[in-house]
């Protein structure tokens, strides 16, 4: 059977590696109150059975028991857990998570209770002993001798503990044997006591109690983390957000001044392209010349240049107004050639002239005219 026995930390101190070392009182002899529900029905002997409505079993600790020299050799070297473990007992497979310090050497009585040194060593259990959470609960198993009696100094009880094995020592809120057992036994009556988790109000007994609570405390530590974690992610996500933003500004600004550059490059002339304007230009000056030499091509464009020679032949009342370039380039090119063609009358004319120094014939002269005339469209 799996037993509790509470006491308090007496001396205490921080060892130079941060430890909490301290001289405890770990159990004491005495009455040990119980809930019957401890207890199953096959457990009980037949004078307990016969009072059902016996709501605690008294059991008795005697002094030769708990201070036997087998008794006192358990409590060495055992280790020290803050609550009592939901299991009950320290095992291979739980102790990684409950351990928080261990017992030393073998107890001795003080003062009618069972005293020892003790090391705690996890951060958490220290700050709870000191701000006073400072009384343990020895976890241990025994034989009940099942019989009814009274103890000249306990008084009545329902039957007597053997064999006493310590298992762990845990550090409690309340002790068994009161504030005498301070880190030193919880009170072994199974009290109830209540935990509210999730919104829902359960009930313990003293040893769910602790360890309940010290799993809520941790769930909470580990929700806390898992909050904080979330919080750095979304800020993170945010930040990425906004460099994103930051990157897209930056390639649209890039993706514009490209644009801008191309459409420069694709107004710079290369040296051919300006040596043709050039030719072209010369070209229409030539040809504007050639309708009336006085005119001024300075300052002028292609069009206004134009405009201006088929006024002089046209005349000012010619309408140019909206006419699209291809109307003013045909009118244009129309001029010209008609100067050319007066230019060929011209020179027909003073073919056919007779002169006393050159008596051509008629014939000759057509001739001649025939052959003007052919020059003249081969130069167009």
């Amino acid at each position: 059977m799996k037993y509790f026995s509470d006491s308090t930390l007496s001396t205490r101190e921080i060892n130079a590696d941060g430890f909490l070392q301290a001289t405890s009182g770990y159990a004491k002899p005495g009455i040990q109150e119980y809930s019957r529900g401890v207890f199953e029905d096959k457990e009980l002997p037949s004078f307990l059975l016969a009072a059902p409505n016996l709501k605690t079993i008294r059991i008795l600790r005697s002094k030769e028991e708990v201070f036997s020299k087998k008794s006192l050799a358990s409590f060495t070297n055992k280790p020290i857990t803050q609550g009592h473990p939901i299991e009950g007992i320290v095992t291979p497979k739980n102790i990684k998570q409950v351990q928080v310090g261990f017992t030393t050497n073998e107890p001795i009585e003080v003062n009618g209770i069972v005293t020892g040194n003790l090391i705690v060593q996890d951060e958490n259990a220290i700050q709870s002993v000191l701000i006073g959470k400072d009384q343990i609960s020895a976890g241990y198993t025994a034989d009940v001798e099942w019989k009814q009696g009274v103890h000249p100094v306990f008084g009545k009880y329902d039957g007597v503990q053997k064999n006493i094995r310590v298992n762990h020592i845990a550090i409690v809120r309340a002790g068994r044997a009161g504030s005498t057992v301070r880190i030193n036994d919880a009170k072994e009556t199974q009290m109830e006591k209540t935990l509210t988790i999730n919104g829902v109000e359960m009930t313990f007994t003293d040893e769910q109690f602790e360890a309940v609570e010290s799993l809520v405390t941790k769930n909470k530590e580990l929700s806390d983390s898992i909050e904080a974690k979330d919080a750095d992610l979304l800020k993170k996500e945010e930040e990425l957000v906004l460099k994103e933003t930051a990157f897209n500004d930056q390639k649209e600004e890039f993706s514009k001044v490209s644009g801008e550059l191309e459409a420069e490059k694709a107004l710079k002339l290369t040296a051919e392209q300006l040596d043709g304007l050039v030719a072209k230009r010369i070209n229409l000056v030539d040809s504007a010349r050639s309708l009336d030499k006085e005119i001024e091509a300075t300052g002028k464009t292609d069009k206004e240049l134009k405009d201006l020679c088929i006024k002089k032949v046209l005349g000012d009342s010619f309408d140019l107004t909206d006419k699209e370039d291809s109307f003013i380039d045909g009118v244009f090119e129309t001029i010209l050639n008609q100067k050319a063609e007066t230019k060929e009358s011209d020179t027909l004319a003073k073919t056919l002239v007779d002169t006393e120094e050159d008596k051509e014939t008629k014939q000759t002269a057509a001739e001649k005219y025939s052959e003007a005339t052919r020059s003249a469209w081969q130069n167009k």
